[in-house]
C-alpha cells in the first residue's frame, strides 16, 4: 500500500523531529499541536483541530507527553467515526496497562492500532541502527513498513498484543538505568581516588563489548535453564559485589544501588546457587 499522507499529533522534541523527517522525505504532511507555533519551520499543513488532522490522512501518528495527554486529545474529537479504518501509531511513552486502554479506545472507534516504542533520542533518528519497536495490528505494520523506515533503520514487529512493545521498552530501559547508575557509582569512586574521569570513561567504554557478550551468554543460559558451564559463579561474585558497596560507603557515597546488587547475589548463594553461573540470580528476582 502506498502511503504518502501522514498526520502527526504532538510536536514536542520527538514529534517535531518525526514530522520533519516525513516532510523532508516528500510526504504530504499535516500536523496538529495545542500550541500552533510549535509547527513553525515545518513544511506541513497545520490543522485547526485534531479532527481536521485525522480527516487529512489515513495514517495518524500520536506523540504526546503521556497517556493522559493522549486521552485528552482524543476527547476533543466529537465525531469518533472519523477514526474508522484509519491506522493510528502511538509513540507516546506509556506502560503496558496504559497501552491496553488506549488500544481499547481507538479500536472502539474502528481504528487499526499500533503501539510504537522509540529507543533513541530525537537527534539519533533515521540512522541504520535506530531502533523502533512495534506491536498491535500486524497487517497495518506490514503496510507501513517502508514508511517506518524513514525514521529508523532497525524496525521490529514483536507481537499482535499491542502492549508487548511497551513491556520490551521497560525491559530495555532497565538495562540503561542499571548501567547508568553503575557508571555514576564508578565516577564517585574514581573522583575519590583522584582518577581522571576521561581515563575512567575510556576504561569502561573499552570493557562494554565484553560485558555485552557476557550478557548475551546469560540470556541464553536463562532461556535454556542451564546455568553450566560456569564463567562467573554466584559464589565467586559475593566478595566483588559487596566490595563495591563497601567502597562507596567508605567515601560517603550512596551505596544503596550497589547494596541491592550485593543482596541479590547473597540471596542466590543462600538458596544453593553458589556453584551456578551468575545468571542464576534470575531465580531470586523471579521469586515472590
Amino acid at each position: 500500500m502506498e502511503v504518502n499522507r501522514i498526520s502527526v499529533i504532538g510536536l514536542g522534541l520527538m514529534g517535531y523531529k518525526i514530522a520533519e523527517l516525513y516532510a523532508k522525505a516528500g510526504y504530504d504532511l499535516t500536523v496538529w499541536n495545542r500550541t500552533k507555533s510549535k509547527a513553525d519551520g515545518l513544511k506541513a499543513k497545520v490543522a485547526e483541530s485534531l479532527s481536521d488532522a485525522v480527516l487529512a490522512s489515513d495514517t495518524i501518528i500520536i506523540c504526546v507527553l503521556n497517556p493522559d495527554a493522549v486521552h485528552a486529545a482524543l476527547d476533543t474529537v466529537k465525531d469518533k467515526s472519523i477514526f474508522k479504518n484509519k491506522t493510528v501509531i502511538n509513540y507516546t511513552a506509556a506502560g503496558p496497562e496504559d497501552v491496553d486502554k488506549i488500544e481499547e479506545v481507538l479500536k472502539s472507534y474502528g481504528a487499526h492500532y499500533l503501539n510504537g516504542v522509540i529507543l533513541v533520542s530525537p537527534d539519533h533518528l533515521a540512522q541504520p541502527d535506530t531502533t523502533f519497536l512495534y506491536s498491535g495490528d500486524e497487517d497495518a505494520f506490514k503496510a507501513l513498513k517502508d514508511t517506518f523506515e524513514v525514521t529508523a533503520g532497525n524496525i521490529k514487529f514483536l507481537s499482535t498484543k499491542a502492549s508487548v512493545s511497551s513491556t520490551l521498552d521497560l525491559a530495555t530501559l532497565s538495562v540503561f538505568y542499571g548501567a547508568y547508575i553503575g557508571v555514576l557509582n564508578g565516577i564517585a569512586l574514581s573522583e575519590a581516588a583522584g582518577v581522571s574521569l576521561e581515563v575512567y570513561g575510556d576504561i569502561f567504554s573499552a570493557a562494554l563489548p565484553g560485558f555485552t557478550a557476557l550478557y548475551k551468554d546469560y540470556v541464553i543460559a536463562i532461556q535454556n535453564d542451564d546455568f553450566t558451564p560456569v564463567q562467573t559463579s554466584v559464589s565467586g561474585n559475593l566478595i566483588a559485589t559487596q566490595r563495591i558497596a563497601d567502597a562507596l560507603a567508605a567515601i560517603g557515597a550512596d551505596s544503596g544501588f550497589a547494596q541491592t546488587i550485593a543482596g541479590l547475589v547473597k540471596k542466590a548463594n543462600k538458596k544453593g546457587y553458589g556453584d551456578e553461573e551468575l545468571a542464576s540470580v534470575i531465580k531470586v528476582i523471579r521469586s515472590k
